[in-house]
């Protein structure tokens, strides 16, 4: 499928999934991570649910079972009738996801560039002056 998804045609119209495009920003190279969560052939009212196509079973002692994600790349989710999905984009550096090492790297990312803008800009103005006083002397 084009997006990545794992839906089948309706057998009675032929038609597709429903198909949702994404912001261009998302159709990054990195990819995306999916979860699709799906009913399992045993119905709706089943206890049980699929994830990315494997029916999720707690472990005997109650513990919530391993989830893998699908790896992903495209700008086109498809999602099957009775679905609902997480899409997750590492790579958006999307602020509120940040971990505190993160952010703090960000913001040392940040004030080191605007230390080198300001270099600039008082580099430029100290050659403007320069060539200002040349030209009057001249």
């Amino acid at each position: 499928t084009r997006g990545g998804g794992r839906g089948e045609a309706d057998p009675a119209t032929g038609a597709g999934p429903p198909t949702s495009p994404l912001p261009a920003e998302f159709g990054h190279p990195a990819g995306r991570l999916d979860y699709l969560l799906t009913p399992t052939p045993a119905g709706l009212r089943a206890p049980a649910i699929a994830l990315n196509g494997v029916t999720l079973r707690a472990a005997a002692d109650g513990s919530i079972p391993p989830m893998p994600p699908v790896h992903a790349n495209g700008s086109v989710v498809e999602l099957p009738p009775l679905s609902f999905g997480f899409f997750v984009f590492p790579s958006a550096g999307a602020r509120a996801c940040l971990t505190p090492a993160q952010l703090a790297r960000e913001k040392r990312s940040g004030a080191a560039t605007e230390g080198r803008e300001a270099g600039r800009r008082a580099g430029a103005r100290t050659a403007g002056t320069r060539n200002a006083r040349r030209a009057r002397s001249a």
